[in-house]
């Protein structure tokens, strides 16, 4: 699997794919994240089971939680290897924006569907009064995947 895109020309379709905070992003992201931590994991010698729960990306620092003897050395190779630190930061970024990627285009549906501006501001006042509460996004890295879930829906995962 390609990494996500870094360039500063024109996106393609599958440029897109990584960039949406969607379902299918998440699943990208959480195939890629599975990828390079495979590959840590077993530079480093280590089982990809039992899996770790990310518990947080605060400032880009990785911070696991699990239970696993190890979880110190996989904490730790999390944030020494760029990559894979970055790339387990952008799936925390892309799965907590999905709910508010939804919020969004049922907006657009409503504002469309709306036949006139009473209507239309109706539908702006609905959406307006209901922020979004910030995405519970947990994610547990093991096994032949990346498992991602945001406020309790499991988000997809690519299948090979």
């Amino acid at each position: 699997m390609r990494p996500p895109p870094v360039h500063d020309g024109p996106l393609n379709d599958e440029d897109v794919k990584w960039l949406l905070p969607s379902r299918e992003g998440v699943a990208l992201h959480g195939e890629y994240v599975s990828q390079l931590l495979a590959g840590a994991l077993g530079q480093a010698g280590l089982p990809m089971n039992p899996p770790v729960q990310i518990a947080s990306v605060a400032n880009g620092k990785v911070t696991l939680s699990g239970q696993r003897a190890d979880l110190a050395r996989i904490e730790q190779l999390c944030n020494q290897n760029p990559e894979l630190n970055s790339a387990i930061c952008n799936l925390q970024v892309m799965a907590a924006g999905v709910p508010a990627m939804d919020e969004s285009g049922d907006y657009i549906r409503d504002w469309y569907r709306a036949r006139n501006d009473a209507e239309r501001m109706a539908v702006y006042r609905h959406y307006a009064s209901r922020m979004p509460a910030p995405s519970k996004v947990e994610i547990s890295l093991g096994g032949s995947a990346v498992s991602v879930s945001v406020n309790g829906e499991a988000m997809p995962q690519m299948t090979a």
